[in-house]
């Protein structure tokens, strides 16, 4: 099994089995993006340039789908949420989907970059993802709205 694919086996691992596909569905998002961006950089005319950008902000929209439905299941998985404030609630700055979707784009980096710092990054991570699934099994995950706002042309 290659880096990629054993840190996000391991990623997936901490998941609820129901929302394991959905992950794959978003790093294979993530990972056309990768691609995407590679081919704009290497790309000589504008033209082709510009062709390529669009399909990066589809890919963009495609991606921010999967984030949308990864929340929403978790929102089907795990109903019972708390209120900002409330005894024990566990706040987060983004939703398990954003931190999901960050875990990814670091999977990515700890698979191709020599970063020293990822490693560290991912692990973190993990460690929050974690720490909110225990937080959403136990009623205790302050659930974020709702949807992304983000426009991308006129995809």
């Amino acid at each position: 099994m290659n880096t990629e694919a054993r840190l996000l086996a391991d990623l997936a691992g901490l998941l609820p089995r129901r929302l394991r596909p959905l992950l794959a569905a978003l790093h294979r998002a993530n990972r056309r993006l990768w691609r995407l961006e590679d081919r704009a950089r290497e790309v000589d005319s504008d033209r082709e340039r510009g062709a390529v950008k669009r399909q990066i902000d589809r890919a963009n929209l495609a991606r921010h789908r999967c984030v949308g439905e990864l929340d929403a299941a978790v929102l089907q998985l795990f109903p019972r949420g708390a209120r900002a404030g409330g005894r024990g609630a566990h706040l987060t700055s983004e939703s398990l989907g954003q931190m999901l979707d960050r875990a990814s784009i670091l999977v990515l980096k700890r698979a191709r970059l020599d970063d020293a710092r990822v490693p560290a990054r991912l692990d973190h991570l993990r460690a929050c993802i974690a720490e909110a699934l225990r937080a959403l099994a136990a009623g205790r995950f302050v659930h974020h709205p709702v949807g992304e706002v983000k426009r991308y042309g006129a995809c």
